[in-house]
């Protein structure tokens, strides 16, 4: 006699499997989102902070380059960016941003 509960096993799998890509490609996307550079940097500066932190560097000197890595990192991405729009990168149109944000729900998701 066959086992009946092999199909719900694989269904349940399968969804797992679907839940585990949606949440995988939505972490992604909130932390890499457009700017993986910002999240690069972002991690390294953590990693830096955290080796200063656990060597013998004096606590002001963590305390002060915290700040200026995080400029630091904001100014890089600001220039990256300007860049990409001068040369013709993606731009947002005026029409995108007439309405407000109920106005784009009611885009997204088709009712009026």
């Amino acid at each position: 006699m066959p086992n009946s509960s092999e199909p719900v096993r694989s269904r349940s799998r399968r969804t797992l499997s679907s839940w585990a890509g949606a949440f995988g490609r939505f972490l992604r996307d909130f932390l890499i989102g457009d700017t993986p550079g910002l999240f690069v940097g972002a991690v390294v500066f953590v990693g830096l902070i955290a080796l200063l932190t656990h060597s013998s560097t004096p606590t002001a000197v963590v305390v002060i380059a915290v700040p200026l890595l995080v400029v630091a990192n904001l100014l890089v991405s600001v220039a990256r960016a300007a860049r990409g729009n001068s040369r013709g990168g993606s731009e947002v149109k005026r029409d995108q941003l007439r309405g407000g944000f109920s106005d784009g729900i009611r885009r997204v998701t088709g009712t009026d």
